[in-house]
């Protein structure tokens, strides 16, 4: 068979997308990142079809295919087929399994007696024809074509990503798993004394792999075709800006008066530059705004991007998606207030941090206050939730905030000369809202009074206090259990916080100590802070916040009463002891999720109640009309 580089095959590499470390890259295949307007892999397969080769084969993940088949744009008769990678097979492996395991070629596979393979990702594509007439001219088994040698040292050169393949040298590539070119495919065709040749070009294809590759190569690429767009019809540039060094201007352009523009720079299609912007070393890709006064160095803007005015980017990769949410937080962090209230922060941590060390040693050791631990992140949740409604408009009171600041010091020193642990631990809450009140304003604390009463449910209470309702509970506990078996036709005897039951056909007595960790002080901790999560989270009237809140201790005290119950039940009918503490722990943990049905159950018939009056209502209003 003749040969003509129309006879080629070829195979592109697109590779993995790259998650988490790169924002632009976790959005946007490196390979359709933007050249000059255009995608390098649309940019591949341009270069590709004007060479006459129309027969390719593309390499990426699958859930990388639909993307792809949607942006790309080929010329008529050129036909694309798709290889997707489950597993990263390397680059060997995307030509083997392009030829073989899925049989993308059908019966044509002898049809092509050499494989191009290429890159996707790069930035400049060299022409193919005179590197294919090199290796035919060479009668070489593989060429593999480096950048432009270094001119200050000859031996310094980097791979292109372009090599040049015959298809008799395809069965040195190992014929399952992992295979890399570099790695194993060309050590092994040169232990079989295959001849490798090597290929120069006149400029550096600037291939990329990341972030920074992408940077340099597209750097390298503006000085060398750097040019301002002469078509003045597509073009609106004032004459007061200024373009200065290597810049690349492409079509629809608005530059207004006043603005700097600095190389090496590309402006994309259709970008909006406003007045006194600066831009200095940056790519800017198609559809991006950039507001008056604006300033963006040694950045990338991807498509659709619009930039505030007055605001400054300063080395970030900004795309659509993180330029409304987190590319916002990051500029705000650098401002002068966000960075006075982290200092804030950070002085408010290190002050109580003793305070801080006892609040955890408590929610870790104490099984009453260990949800004291989530009223911290469901406090903050609940600010983040309400942010638009809190944080429309607010002004610092510096006077009010200092002195609530004061009083928390003066709480926190009797704490310590009286040895009254809980004022110190009342006084980290009290900071807190003397340092909302000085950067957020006395009429934002209206508007968080909820959150920062909530904040109390992460104290534990005074001793005094929980020893003085201890004994009350666990005498009620034993004494609302005793009536309920009683009612469950148990035959039962008291004896202070002991309980003896046994069923009317048992022969023996059961005995079950009603423990002081059993009197519901657990419960009572616990379901407030789940029905102080419900309030702050449900967007509901205040009255119904209220009857909720109400109704936490009496469910509380029913749920504790019912484990009570069950558990004296069970020890009834479990003799084993390993058993009776399972089901006694577990039992526990039932009566939250019973709890929260209570709670649902009781907002259901408050709201078709209410539903019920409101009918009612409408209906004698429409009679009384007639």
């Amino acid at each position: 068979m003749e040969k003509s580089i129309s006879n080629l095959l070829g195979i592109i590499l697109v590779g993995q997308r790259d998650f988490g470390r790169c924002q632009i890259a976790s959005n946007t295949p490196k390979s359709l990142w933007d050249v000059f307007g255009k995608s390098s892999l649309q940019r591949v397969l341009e270069s590709l079809f004007d060479n006459g080769i129309l027969n390719v084969v593309i390499c990426c993940a699958e859930d990388e295919v639909q993307i792809l088949q949607e942006r790309l744009v080929h010329g008529r008769g050129m036909h694309i087929r798709y290889l997707t990678e489950f597993f990263p097979y390397g680059t060997a492996g995307c030509i083997r399994d392009s030829l073989y395991q899925n049989n993308l070629l059908d019966n044509d596979t002898q049809s092509f007696e050499q494989l191009l393979v290429i890159q996707a990702a790069m930035v400049q594509v060299p022409a193919f024809t005179q590197i294919w007439e090199s290796h035919c001219l060479a009668e070489s088994d593989m060429t593999v074509v480096f950048n432009q040698k270094d001119n200050q040292n000859l031996e310094v050169t980097t791979p292109s990503g372009l090599y040049l393949i015959n298809r008799d040298a395809l069965k040195y590539i190992a014929k399952e798993g992992y295979a890399d070119i570099k790695e194993t495919f060309l050590p092994a065709l040169i232990k079989a004394s295959k001849k490798v040749s090597s290929y120069y070009l006149t400029h550096e294809t600037g291939c990329y792999r990341n972030i920074e590759e992408y940077k340099r190569a597209m750097q390298v690429a503006i000085i060398s075709s750097a040019k301002v767009h002469e078509d003045k019809s597509n073009l609106t540039i004032a004459d007061s800006a200024i373009i200065s060094g290597p810049v690349v201007i492409l079509d629809g352009v608005q530059i207004g008066p006043g603005a700097v523009i600095l190389g090496p720079t590309v402006i994309g299609k259709n970008c909006t530059v406003e007045s006194h912007a600066v831009i200095d070393s940056s790519v800017i890709w198609n559809n991006v705004n950039v507001g008056q006064a604006a300033k963006v160095h040694q950045s990338i803007l991807t498509d659709d991007v619009h930039i505030k005015s007055n605001e400054e980017v300063i080395s970030q990769n900004i795309t659509k998606q993180n330029n409304s949410s987190w590319h916002r937080i990051i500029h705000k962090i650098k401002s002068p207030k966000a960075v006075a209230l982290i200092a804030l922060i950070i002085a408010f941590v290190f002050s109580f941090r003793w305070q801080l060390k006892e609040l955890w040693d408590v929610w870790m050791k104490s099984p009453e206050y260990s949800c004291g631990l989530l009223v911290p992140f469901i406090a903050v949740y609940g600010l983040f939730v309400r942010r638009k409604q809190i944080f429309v408009k607010y002004e610092s009171s510096l006077i009010i905030g200092f002195t609530i600041l004061v009083v928390s010091q003066l709480l926190r020193l009797f704490g310590l000369c009286y040895m009254y642990s809980s004022a110190e631990r009342l006084s980290v809450v009290v900071a807190l809202l003397g340092l909302a009140v000085m950067i957020f304003g006395f009429k934002t604390l209206k508007k968080t009074s909820v959150i920062f009463c909530f904040l109390l449910l992460m104290i534990p209470l005074p001793n005094s206090i929980q020893q003085g309702i201890t004994q009350p509970l666990q005498g009620y506990a034993t004494t609302s259990a005793v009536y309920l078996l009683e009612i469950l036709n148990y035959d039962v005897k008291p004896d202070g916080n002991v309980i003896s039951l046994k069923s009317i056909d048992a022969k023996y007595w059961t005995t079950v100590a009603v423990a002081e960790a059993c009197n519901g002080l657990r419960m009572i901790t616990a379901f407030f802070v789940i029905i102080g999560m419900v309030i702050l989270i449900i967007e509901q009237g205040a009255w119904l916040k209220w009857v909720c809140l109400l109704s936490t201790l009496p469910i509380a005290l029913m749920c504790n009463t019912i484990r009570l119950v069950i558990t004296a039940i069970s020890f009834t009918l479990i003799d084993s002891q390993q058993y009776e503490t399972l089901f006694h722990d577990w039992g526990g943990y039932a009566m939250m999720p019973l709890a929260l049905l209570l709670v649902v159950l009781e907002i259901k018939l408050i709201k078709i109640i209410c539903d019920d009056d409101e009918k009612t209502s409408d209906q004698k209003f429409i009679i009384g009309n007639l």
